[in-house]
């Protein structure tokens, strides 16, 4: 879990506007299901 938050932190410091948007969309579809 810890690498995954890591990675997802990476993607939105590569692209804030993107990465943002996908943290967003990953966690919205993980609290979902």
């Amino acid at each position: 879990m810890a690498t995954l938050f890591w990675l997802i932190n990476l993607s939105i410091q590569s692209t804030s506007n993107f990465g943002n948007y996908s943290f967003f969309f990953f966690f919205t579809t993980k609290k979902g299901k």
